[in-house]
């Protein structure tokens, strides 16, 4: 439901893969991202995040690169969008 509980279920479970929104509130998908990947408390500071957003601006897409996200699917998307980043990554 939003970032901060993402973290806590990130470092309890560590998962292979995470799915997250860009807009989450209080903590975003992208403040997730840096979570998982600068946080000392972090289990895999590599595990691949996959950000979906609503928004596609190239200005977006840098952000969340340069925050460490390892896909970037754009909404509306389809199920078969989503198996492709998932296999890819």
């Amino acid at each position: 439901s939003d970032g901060e509980r993402g973290f806590e279920m990130f470092k309890k479970n560590s998962p292979d893969i995470v799915i997250a929104d860009w807009h989450m509130e209080p903590i975003s998908g992208i403040e997730l991202t840096r979570e998982i990947r600068k946080n000392p408390a972090s289990p895999n500071r590599m595990a691949p995040v996959i950000l979906v957003t609503g928004y596609s601006a190239m200005s977006r897409v840098a952000e969340a690169r340069d925050n460490g996200v390892t896909e970037f699917l754009v909404k509306p998307f389809s199920a078969n969008d989503m198996a492709k980043r998932i296999a890819y990554v």
